[in-house]
């Protein structure tokens, strides 16, 4: 019998496996909260619960500023000024964390070495979680002018110590003995710059200082040629995976011909090198719409993608049609209809079994499930275990 590891990797290269991993797209804690009230044992994980496949990243390997780098604010008195026009005032919590205040709000403020300034909501007295899931408001974007740039750009220096997590060397020999697919993030090339500068900022800069844009990626994509050998060799990963948040419900926020610029030639340098070391399958991750980037992406390397959101277009059915086996695929079924009872479910599950029966597609919801009954998702996981063959 083929494992998780072995299935997946199968399938993702358009093989034939003893069956389709179970993967999902995660839940909120409010919905696994209230599955307990609906019959999901307390004390028994909702993987566990479900029988799910194991999947794991390999995260905290830096591609920026060196961690640890003093980052240019670092007290009250600096945040102060760039928060008084949201109408916040600063200060201290019990535990001495620097806080921002308006009315009964209270947000901690975060930054990094990047420069980016943030407040997220902080948790409120008797809620089981945090009220806003890990929202936050960009204070200050990083990398506003080309000054920040030219402040932190002597700091992408392949430092392996500085640049590895510190449990690295503890979590081989488990990785080692693995039976489960495991994921090599790569930096972005768009999607997770977005992220710390701010989207406004990304966008002014994009017309008014790309070169900077320009350098920041290539100092990033030399990086991770320098400092990714390690993990390759030693983890033995399954796939070179690119987080790339860069659509919206009508689009993508860059255009092709900027996208096919900026990002499709470091991804091509990234690719190609990973395949050089025995790597195959690199995959991107963008929610949204992103029908006008799959050429790009193509062109750069990358032969598996997820999750197609359906709620932006995204029709795994006909992409497949469009695309052949061009990359494989994840996701593609929409997280609504869960909620929507057992003729939704049924109708989505059949939609997408052409592609099932095509191989090269892994089905699952599209993204984290929005709350539905638990009686329906059971329902809903008691069908799709009989189209993966499990």
């Amino acid at each position: 019998m083929m494992t998780a590891r072995e299935c997946y990797r199968r399938i993702a290269l358009f093989k034939k496996a003893d069956r389709i991993p179970n993967y999902e797209g995660g839940f909120s804690p409010r919905t696994i909260a209230a599955w307990h009230k609906e019959g999901l044992p307390v004390g028994v994980s909702v993987d566990e619960f479900f029988g799910f496949d194991k999947l794991e990243m390999i995260r905290g390997i830096s591609y920026g500023p060196i961690p640890g780098v003093p980052g240019r604010f670092t007290s009250p008195e600096q945040y102060a000024p760039l928060v008084a026009p949201l109408g916040y005032t600063m200060g201290r919590d019990d535990q001495g964390a620097i806080v921002a205040r308006r009315q009964d709000v209270e947000c901690y403020l975060g930054h990094n070495e990047w420069g980016d300034i943030r407040l997220f909501l902080k948790r409120r007295p008797g809620d089981e979680e945090d009220y806003a899931e890990g929202a936050f408001e960009h204070v200050r974007g990083a990398l506003e002018t080309a000054a920040d740039w030219d402040a932190i750009k002597g700091h992408f220096q392949p430092d392996i110590a500085a640049r590895y997590p510190k449990d690295w060397d503890a979590n081989l020999a488990r990785w080692k003995m693995r039976d489960w697919p495991q994921v090599l993030e790569a930096p972005g090339m768009i999607g997770s710059i977005v992220q710390f500068m701010g989207f406004e900022n990304y966008s002014t800069q994009l017309y008014e200082n790309r070169p900077m844009l320009e350098e920041m990626l290539d100092k990033m994509t030399d990086l991770a040629m320098a400092v990714l050998p390690k993990a390759v060799h030693e983890a033995q990963p399954d796939m070179l995976w690119f987080w790339e948040d860069m659509a919206f419900r009508n689009g993508p926020f860059v255009g092709p011909r900027v996208f096919d610029e900026l990002a499709v030639p470091r991804y091509k340098r990234l690719t190609d090198w990973y395949r050089k070391l025995g790597g195959d399958i690199v995959a991107v991750d963008s929610d949204g719409d992103v029908r006008l980037l799959i050429p790009g992406w193509i062109k750069g390397g990358i032969n598996h993608i997820f999750p197609f959101e359906v709620f932006a277009g995204m029709d795994v059915v006909s992409i497949r049609k469009q695309y052949g086996q061009a990359f494989s695929m994840r996701g593609g079924m929409d997280k609504f209809v869960v909620a929507k009872g057992k003729d939704a479910i049924n109708r989505e599950l059949d939609r997408v079994y052409p592609v099932v029966q095509d191989g090269g597609y892994i089905p699952h919801l599209d993204h984290m499930l929005p709350h539905a009954p638990f009686e329906n998702y059971c329902y809903y996981m008691e069908r799709k275990k009989q189209m993966l063959g499990i």
